[in-house]
């Protein structure tokens, strides 16, 4: 992955932020909220493409709602979970969400992109409160 050697201070202000949660879905507007009137939407969001199409960062895109990115640190994947109740995207970083990779693979030459899977369906959080 290259990196260009020159970064302006919010460029600088962005990478600190997405280090410090890499691994977290968010959306470009919490990233623009987390940095506050020190920089634009419109720089948030060419940031982000750019910090993609270097394979830095995963762009989701779910069903109903705007874009989510992650940034890409050097963990092992795994799978991204919805809610369909609260929202709440998880990413889930096990041996066993791993090796469904390797068995889709193996077994049904399928090739599992995890940057891009999202699985839908209902957190423990809103299962206990009955929602």
């Amino acid at each position: 992955m290259q990196r260009t050697a020159y970064q302006t201070r919010q460029q600088r202000a962005m990478q600190t932020w997405l280090e410090q949660t890499a691994g977290q879905p968010f959306t470009a507007g919490q990233l623009r909220a987390a940095l506050g009137e020190s920089v634009s939407t419109a720089t948030v969001y060419r940031y982000l493409e750019r910090l993609v199409a270097e394979g830095r960062a995963a762009k989701y895109t779910l069903e109903g709602e705007g874009a989510r990115f992650e940034y890409l640190d050097a963990a092992p994947a795994g799978l991204h979970c919805k809610c369909e109740r609260c929202g709440q995207l998880l990413r889930i970083r096990c041996e066993q969400a791993r090796e469904t990779g390797r068995h889709l693979l193996a077994g049904h030459g399928f090739a599992v992109d995890p940057r891009r899977t999202v699985v839908y369906g209902v957190c423990a959080a809103c299962r206990e409160a009955g929602l």
